[in-house]
This record gives C-alpha cells, structure tokens and sequence, in this order.
C-alpha cells in the first residue's frame, strides 16, 4: 500500500474509498471461437508496427486463427497472466496543434501502438468486467467517457442544463474546467489494484490478471525508421489500449464523492473535469475554494497533477444578471487568482458568459470555410461530383456541433 506526504503527516490514498459490498468477481469465464470470429471481423484492417502478422491476413484466415487466440484468451484468464510479449508499446509523438514549436517536447502527444492481439484479449476482457464495475455503486455516474449510450454530447447537455436551471432560479454559475497533466501516464498502479479490489470488487484471478496486464510494461520512441532504447513504465496504464481507459476511469471515481461532499455540481469525461456551483450566496464562491482545495489534494495523493494555474473559470448568466450583479473579474481557487474568461472551451464547444453560443458558431463557421476553400488545390484532380461530396462531408459533421448547441439552447 502506498502512502504519500503531504502537509507533514501520512496519508493512505484509498482509506476513504467507499467498500465494495457485492458479489465479487473473481473468475473470467473463457472465450469461445464464434465469440473471437466476431471481434477479429470486427477489427479494423488497419496493422500495429509490432504485428509479426498483418491484421489483414487475420481477418482474411480467421477460420485458422480464431481457434488460436481462444485458446491463448482460455489460458491467459485461468492462470491471471497476460501475454508477457504484448506488454510492450511504440510511442509516435505528434504534434498536439500545427503551428506549435517542435523542438518543445512538450507540445507533442504520445500516441502508443500496441500489439493487435493484445487489443483483442483486452475486447474479451472488457466484455466480461464492464457491466460489473458499472453496477457497483463505486462507479462514477457522471463519468460520460467510454460508456455505452455517453458521450460528450450528453455531458454537454447536463452541464447545460445545470446552468440553465441556476438562471432560472436567477443565479450565474460559476464554472471551474480544471487542468490534469498527462493523467493516463501518471497513475500509480499499486493505488489502482487496492481500489479495483476495495471499491470494485475484483478479486482473484480477476485480479492478478490486471496486475499482470499493467505490470512489468515497457514503450519506445519511433520516429520513422528510427527508434530508442526500450524503458520501463513504472506508472500510468497503456495509451491507445482497449483497457486503459476504463481502468482510468476507475481510478479517479472516488474523485465523485470528495465533490459532492461540498454540494458542488460536477460534470467529467475521461480526464476532463467541470466544477461548477450557482452564485446565488456570498459563500459560493469559498465554497468552491474548498472544493477545489479538496479535489487538488485528492490528486496528489493519488498521483496526478493538478495545475491550478492552467484551470479556467467562467461566470455564466444572463445578461440583465451580469448586468444587475456586477462583473467578478478573479476567483481565488487554492492560494491561486484565477482571471474570469470571457469564454471556456470545453469538450470541442465554446461556451460564452451569457451562453449565446455566437463564439461557438463563429468558430464553426470559419473552420469549415477554410476547409472548403482549401479543396481547391484539388479542384482539377477529381470531378465536380467528388468535391461537392467532400465539402457536404466536412460541412455536415461540423453542422452536428451546431445541432448540439440548438439542443443546448432549446
């Protein structure tokens, strides 16, 4: 069990995490082969730069390697031990905006490539714990990440609509976007098996075989043909894994209950995290001061990076309430004053202080443009028919954004 320092006293991460009190799930009942001829048709053609065989032949020889993989799915889960020769990532960085300094390592995402055989034991895996872990009462169910019928759409709406409800009731809100630093990468496994067993219930070989999964992992650089020297991942689980995600997510739930012990709203997807709480009395927003104090230390002694000094805050309203209450230009959020924006960025829509969306539409309206204008380089390359076809394409799917404000709006 790991204990961190903090504030000069010892602290265990996981003590308050609430106890899981079901059935446990201890065993993984094995795969069958129509099972894995289901997911190998389903996989995408594209290859893993560390396939010994491409992903094309898989698919086409799936009478052959159905059985194979079954049978490595049926000893992997009875023994809790997986495949040790898939633990290993190629990390591509790409750049995170065009336009940003490339010799600033900083500035560039680390996509991992995994072995396509991993990717398929972990889809078996996934079937078999998702609807546990999201019938525990420990699960986050304002987590929209990674979840069937969630997206960032409904976060959007519930957000909106918290926001909505507080003018109607005549009260701004005010709403905090905090700021993690490289989440996936800084989680301490040892935290994470304590709370999948404590919180989660997964015991046995259910257990040791996610020890296993995140143990003993290793990445390296690929830049072209070049690549480094393989090191080991001490902390965080797998980028562009299957798994990954949901262990993420798991991990920060108990982050629901420190939040709502200060009657503050909430609203997360994956990493990204919106405090938000009505201004209707003089203590709101000290209230949120110590929320906000709370949550920071929660993620340090879980060992994750909060950086106040990169969260945004809005006040949202309406106009006559800004008009009628005054402007508030700071909020002081863990020692730190933090500027009020005029507008926040959250999950691809921008959200204004009198939530009128016009920054939104602006934006979407200019992206598209430069997009169409742009097939013109192409213009003598493909026929009239095809360039009308992309630009409905590119319109449409920005449209969809707009379609959501409308919702928002309604």
């Amino acid at each position: 069990m790991i204990a961190q320092r903090l504030n000069g006293t010892e602290s265990d991460p996981t003590v308050s995490d609430a106890v899981f009190a079901g059935e446990p799930l201890a065993a993984l009942f094995p795969s069958s082969v129509d099972e894995m001829a289901k997911l190998i048709s389903a996989m995408p053609a594209k290859s893993s730069p560390l396939d010994a065989i491409p992903t094309s032949i898989i698919k086409s020889c799936c009478d052959v390697f159905a059985p194979l993989i079954t049978k490595l799915i049926e000893l992997s889960f009875k023994d809790g031990v997986f495949p040790s020769r898939y633990k290993t990532a190629a990390v591509t960085p790409l750049l995170k905006k065009k336009g940003l300094d490339r010799d600033n390592v900083a500035n560039y995402r680390p996509i991992s490539n995994l072995h396509t055989v991993s990717k398929i034991v972990e889809k078996c895996f996934l079937s078999r714990v998702i609807s546990h872990v999201e019938r525990s009462p420990c699960f986050n169910q304002l987590q929209s990440a990674y979840r069937r019928g969630h997206s960032t759409e409904t976060t959007l709406l519930k957000l909106a609509n918290d926001i909505y409800c507080a003018a109607d009731n005549k009260a701004r809100t005010l709403l905090v976007q905090l700021d993690l630093s490289a989440a996936f990468d800084t989680i301490n496994k040892d935290i994470l098996l304590i709370r999948l067993e404590r919180s989660f219930g997964l015991t046995d070989s259910t257990l040791n075989w996610i020890r296993s999964y995140v143990g003993d992992r290793s990445q390296f650089v690929r830049m072209g043909e070049r690549r480094s020297a393989a090191t080991s991942c001490k902390y965080g689980v797998p980028q562009g894994s299957v798994l990954g995600p949901l262990l993420f997510t798991l991990y920060i739930a108990p982050i629901a209950d420190v939040i709502k012990s200060f009657d503050v709203r909430h609203a997360q997807y994956a990493d990204d995290t919106q405090l938000y709480i009505s201004l209707n009395e003089a203590s709101s927003p000290l209230v949120m001061d110590r929320c906000f104090s709370a949550v920071h230390r929660w993620f340090t002694l879980n060992g994750l990076s909060l950086n106040p000094e990169k969260s945004e805050t809005i006040v949202v309203g309406t106009s006559a309430r800004h008009r009628h209450e005054g402007e508030i230009s700071t909020v002081q959020l863990g020692g730190t004053d933090i500027c009020i924006s005029e507008s926040v960025r959250t999950l691809g829509v921008t959200i204004d202080r009198t939530m009128s969306f016009d920054q939104h539409v602006d934006n979407i309206c200019r992206t598209s443009f430069c997009h169409i204008r742009a097939l013109r380089r192409i213009k003598n390359l493909v026929t009239t028919a095809d360039l009308k076809t992309v630009a409905i394409v590119i319109v449409s799917t920005r449209l969809l954004q707009l379609t959501l404000v409308r919702h928002v709006d309604v």
